[in-house]
């Protein structure tokens, strides 16, 4: 089958994908229209019971003094709630805010900017979470009551009713700007104080029959009655009407919602987007056995590799903390799947003499070492990362290398990482300074899983020239390089061909950003390899990639 008929099937397969998922939507929703009615008198029992088995039913009932002072201070609290959450949605309908220029452009995001976004989302996370305590702590059927209660009860149920609306709206409204699937990606990974999965869970509650019955029960029983309640002036808590006002701003939400949230295009291609999730789950794990055999499976043709050890030690004496690797081993099955002469990439750090013996002098460096009250370059990276320090500096100061291999982001050793068959080394034309914050960066992604999805946009797993690309990533207090940008299989990567193939595209004119160290250069038919040109590795990203050269 050649290459025109695979793309032609993969477009019918995409075509057919949205046909199922439309109808599936379709028959969910039509779902949920016929069973809302018995789903109605089954929420009413459940408001019920759970007001009737909180605390503030009881404080109602027993103590109305505890009841009243509760309502005062929640009131406040929401309304500061509220407040936040409005602050939020606006952020996010900024366009010169940092979230939206993100949309654009986050595959060229750094850490500090991704950190920002992340801390951004956590805090509108943690709101949204304080809201729907408040939604469930004044859930309630209020025609449980009796009249001669109902009057005090009904503005408690109001204010839990404003906090679904909230919460419902707020959700929404992420969900509609938030449409880059990488940033989506970026903030579904979980970490040690953030749950796995944040963003996918605020878009699951947008399809969840509990909002659709709620607004159902509140347009049928209680709308009608909330106008004749102000009116009449029987409000006692919200005596400024606020709960009235906020209701009635959001009046075509709420009328909408029973009509027009079925037909909503974000709705549809959320539901899409979660079918596909369940499929991508179960492939995952099979996709991360096949790379790795496929990353360690070679034809046998020899027991070492072209480049020698003396060679490769000669290498590292030409090296400097900051300096690109690019690597390839002959007769590797994953030679033929990645694409381009180039495999693999890797960033030289150097050891920890090297590094402080290379930056202690830089002006820049010694700013930055003075206002962390640090003395040397060294101490600033323990300080950061005191447990990635201890394994850096643990086997006679022999590691020198980080790089993503099929076991993760690691630290090695040059006569692991560079006796190869090929190898060529490019330095970056930056200051010290940037060098090693660089070099700060890399480190921060040290343990981290290799990715089996070769997605750039995931901070939790990292490919080879991923780390390369996210350790030189530009920002306001860092210089940066920039690398080209390919989209294979839907997903946007840079190969550590393309890397060689900047260097050659740039050279000697205005734009070059690289310079060239060496090349070590392999020869099957000499068994050897050797130290040739510039010229011959500016050429290098041209060759055919094949089991051998």
């Amino acid at each position: 089958m050649n290459s025109a008929k695979i793309f032609k099937a993969g477009e019918n397969m995409i075509f057919l994908k949205k046909i199922l998922s439309s109808l599936m939507w379709k028959m969910f929703m039509l779902k949920n229209r016929v069973v809302l009615r018995n789903f109605e008198k089954k929420y009413l029992k459940i408001a019920d019971y759970r007001y009737k088995n909180s605390s503030i039913y009881a404080d109602f009932i027993n103590n109305k003094e505890l009841f009243e002072k509760n309502l005062e201070a929640d009131f406040a609290d929401i309304a500061n709630l509220i407040k936040r959450l409005t602050i939020s949605i606006e952020t996010l309908a900024d366009k010169n805010n940092i979230i939206n220029i993100a949309e654009q452009r986050f595959f060229a995001l750094t850490v500090a900017n991704k950190k920002k976004i992340k801390e951004f989302f956590k805090s509108l996370y943690l709101d949204l979470i304080k809201i729907k305590i408040y939604s469930k702590k004044y859930e309630m059927n209020v025609d449980k009551f009796k009249n001669s209660e109902k009057r005090y009860i009904f503005e408690a149920y109001l204010l839990g009713f404003v906090c679904a609306i909230t919460e419902y709206n707020t959700i929404l409204t992420i969900v509609r700007n938030i449409t880059n699937s990488d940033m989506r990606n970026f903030l579904d990974e979980g970490e040690d104080d953030f749950p796995k999965n944040a963003f996918s869970n605020l878009e699951m509650k947008l399809y969840n029959r509990w909002y659709f019955t709620r607004l159902h029960v509140f347009n049928r029983y209680e709308k009608k009655y909330m106008e004749r309640f102000y009116k009449s002036g029987q409000n006692h808590y919200d005596k400024e009407k606020k709960l009235f006002r906020y209701l009635k701003l959001n009046e075509n939400i709420i009328n909408k919602f029973q009509h027009e949230i079925f037909k909503d295009k974000t709705l549809l291609d959320l539901f899409e987007r979660l079918e596909w999730k369940k499929v991508k789950e179960y492939i995952y794990p099979i996709q991360v056995n096949l790379f790795t055999w496929i990353g360690d499976a070679r034809i046998k043709r020899k027991k070492q590799n072209l480049i020698s050890k003396k060679q490769t030690i000669e290498a590292v004496s030409k090296m400097e903390p900051g300096d690109i690797i690019v690597e390839r081993r002959n007769c590797y099955l994953s030679n033929i799947f990645l694409g381009g002469f180039w495999p693999h990439g890797a960033f030289f750090t150097g050891n920890h003499k090297d590094i402080d013996n290379y930056f202690k002098d830089d002006a820049e460096v010694i700013e930055l070492l003075q206002k962390n009250n640090c003395k040397l370059p060294c101490e600033y990276l323990q300080k950061l990362y005191p447990k990635k320090w201890d394994l850096f500096i643990k086997t006679d100061n022999d590691l020198s290398i980080i790089e993503a291999t099929s076991e993760g982001v690691i630290f090695n050793k040059p006569l692991n990482s560079l006796q190869a068959d090929f190898v060529g080394v490019i330095r970056p034309r930056l200051n010290k300074i940037d060098k090693f914050l660089a070099i700060k960066d890399a480190f921060y992604y040290h343990g981290k899983e290799y990715d089996f999805d070769f997605n750039f946009v995931s901070e939790n797993t990292i490919v080879c020239t991923e780390l390369i690309v996210k350790a030189f990533g530009e920002d306001k207090n860092k210089k940066g390089v920039s690398f080209p940008i390919t989209e294979e299989y839907g997903k946007k990567i840079v190969k550590a061909n393309s890397i060689v193939k900047k260097f050659d595209i740039e050279f000697e004119t205005a734009e070059q950003e690289l310079d060239f160290v060496f090349y070590l250069e392999g020869n099957e038919k000499k068994r050897k390899a050797e130290f040739v040109s510039c010229e011959i590795f500016r050429q290098s990203h041209k060759n055919k990639s094949k089991l051998t050269t």
